[in-house]
């Protein structure tokens, strides 16, 4: 800029006057042959929101809050000089720039709280992963901030005992045009002690994530040499999952066990016919560090999620190496995991329905699953066996799935417990005319495969709640289908996805349960005494019509074989032998062992 000026000056006026002219627009000191450019010092400063007497919030669950400062200190001034050389040698510049930081504390909330999550400042998501900030959870004996104590000095520090508060040391407002910026922050309430000492295991999903899992930051990248977020959406120096696991530490300290889920698709209700692979979210997706791969496929030759309006419906299954590294991450933080291969429906529109309807929904449930044909035709043995086959051992069949994750995770050490399976009701429901259950058969030999690769793993499946124990036919034969598997040395325990209902509340206020007297459906009592009680352990519903009047018919306490239809009965399904009953009323006894 001088070398511009002297040219000009030469044309017009002396080079000192146009020099001097500049300098006083510009704060350009000139000191023998050395020019001091001045940036702009700090001559106001405005505080975020602050006041006496303002409400302090009490938090439940996990809410946003502002919060209020109640300490600042002086602002400190950092001045940064650069040294720029002239041309040939010619006069050296000075840059003297200017940025200041400031401590600060900002309350809260009511405390205690569990912990702080997210934070935005000024409603940008804000990165606190290089600032230096300490949190005060709120309790009634916290010790007073150091900062304070060094700043006030020792004898009058508040230690807002009580209060949850956060204090930044040394934040550079520069970045935020010289003023602290509105903060918002995601407050987590501390648990109810009864409720933390009692949560000893926690399910980890989405299972349908491609990076979500993976403990290392992934970016996606887009056209022109941009990128996006891939798993980093509350920091930008670390993942989703090791921030979620920190969290998991806080709110459950007594959780020991992880039930680790992990999604394939399968893309047909006949069972003959439904594959079961890997899906991810798009074939013009990059990711980096790491490329998506599943099994031996990559992106390029898997298939992709179902699309609406040019976004996937599902995310997609997680990629092997960050399955991997969370579980080493798991087992490096002293968890016992359960690993949960799962499997989500995702079906092509316009494809023939077992059960009749105009074509098969494109979300279903995998519990519906059943013979191509469907069971209005009756059961054909040769078809049946078939197409069990077919599922569970074709070449994009179960058992694919199954031993794939069964040596990824002993590739990583292995697991506590491993599922082959869930929730397949009516695959399992499935009999031959000779009275055998075929898919229990091919659990068994799933079992036995995963325990040649994993020894010293607990291994079960994961039955629906209306599937593991005791199932009235329309022939009027009462049947333990999986009870072959339950009993057989490959399965380890009985794994049972609960979904019991808790209630047979109705919105009208004329229902049965008003009428015996409880007032709410958030009554504790009548909420607990429908644990072991109420639907499915006192009485049943015949038919719909029956469930939408609530004509319930009770369970035979007298019969041995009613009651085993009694679903929430788990201790009777525990304790008692099992007794089938055929089409022609003749009773045996199963292989279950009490």
């Amino acid at each position: 800029m001088t070398d511009f000026l002297l040219g000009m000056g030469q044309t017009a006026m002396g080079a000192n006057n146009w020099l001097n002219l500049f300098a006083n627009v510009l704060q350009i000191a000139v000191l023998d042959d050395t020019t001091i450019v001045e940036g702009r010092s700090l001559e106001q400063f405005r505080l975020m929101s602050s006041g006496e007497g303002r409400p302090i919030p009490r938090i439940f669950g996990r809410a946003r809050v502002g919060g209020h400062i109640i300490f600042a200190d002086t602002p400190k001034e950092h001045i940064l000089e650069e040294e720029r050389g002239g041309k040939n040698s010619g006069p050296q510049s000075i840059y003297r720039q200017y940025h200041y930081t400031m401590s600060f504390a900002i309350g809260l909330c009511a405390g205690p709280i569990g912990q702080v999550g997210r934070i935005w400042a000024d409603g940008q998501l804000f990165d606190g992963a290089n600032a230096h900030m300490r949190v005060h959870l709120g309790t009634e004996d916290q010790d007073p901030d150091p900062l304070l104590q060094e700043v006030l000095g020792c004898v009058d520090v508040p230690a807002f005992r009580g209060t949850a508060y956060l204090v930044f040391t040394d934040f550079n407002i520069s970045e935020f045009g010289n003023r602290i910026p509105q903060f918002n922050f995601e407050i987590f309430a501390r648990p109810h002690d009864g409720l933390a000492t009692h949560v000893s295991a926690v399910n980890i999903i989405p299972a349908s994530t491609e990076f979500g899992y993976d403990p290392i930051p992934h970016i996606r990248l887009m056209a022109r040499g941009h990128s996006a977020n891939e798993n980093t959406h509350v920091s930008a120096n670390q993942a989703d999952w090791s921030i979620s696991m920190d969290q998991l530490g806080q709110s459950c300290p007594s959780a020991k066990w992880v039930s680790l889920v992990v999604s394939w698709f399968g893309t047909d209700l006949r069972l003959g016919q439904c594959q079961i692979e890997p899906r991810h979210e798009g074939f013009d997706r990059r990711t980096q560090p790491s490329a998506w791969q599943v099994a031996g496929q990559s992106r390029d030759q898997a298939s992709a999620v179902s699309q609406k309006e040019g976004r996937p419906i599902f995310g997609g299954t997680p990629s092997d190496q960050s399955v991997m590294r969370a579980i080493q991450d798991l087992q490096t933080r002293g968890y016992k995991i359960l690993f949960y291969p799962f499997v989500m429906m995702d079906v092509a529109r316009g494809l023939p329905d077992p059960w009749g309807r105009s074509e098969q929904p494109e979300h279903p449930w995998r519990g519906e699953i059943t013979l191509n044909e469907g069971l209005a035709a009756g059961v054909n043995d040769t078809a049946l066996r078939s197409q069990m086959d077919e599922f569970v051992n074709g070449q994009n069949g179960l058992s694919r799935m199954i031993d794939h994750y069964a040596q990824l995770c002993a590739s990583v050490g292995g697991v506590d417990a491993f599922l082959v399976g869930s929730e397949f009701k009516h695959i399992s429901m499935l009999q031959t005319s000779t009275g055998e259950f075929p898919f229990a058969r091919h659990l068994i030999d799933l079992a036995t495969r995963v325990r040649s690769t994993m020894p010293d793993c607990a291994i079960s499946y994961a039955a629906d709640w209306s599937e593991y124990g005791a199932r009235y036919f329309n022939t009027g034969a009462i049947e333990f289908p999986l009870d072959s598997f339950w009993s057989s040395t490959a399965c380890d325990f009985i794994g049972i996805d609960a979904y019991f209902p808790l209630s047979d509340w109705r919105d009208d206020l004329d229902h049965r349960d008003r009428r015996q007297g409880v007032a709410s459906i958030y009554d504790a009592n009548y909420l607990r005494g429908q644990v072991r009680g109420g639907e499915y352990f006192d009485y049943f519903y015949r038919t719909q019509a029956d469930r939408d009047q609530q004509i319930r018919t009770p369970f035979d306490p007298t019969d041995p074989l009613s009651r085993q239809l009694r679903a929430k009965d788990i201790l009777g399904f525990w304790s008692q032998p099992h007794y089938r009953r055929d089409p022609l009323k003749k009773v045996s006894q199963t292989s279950w062992q009490p």
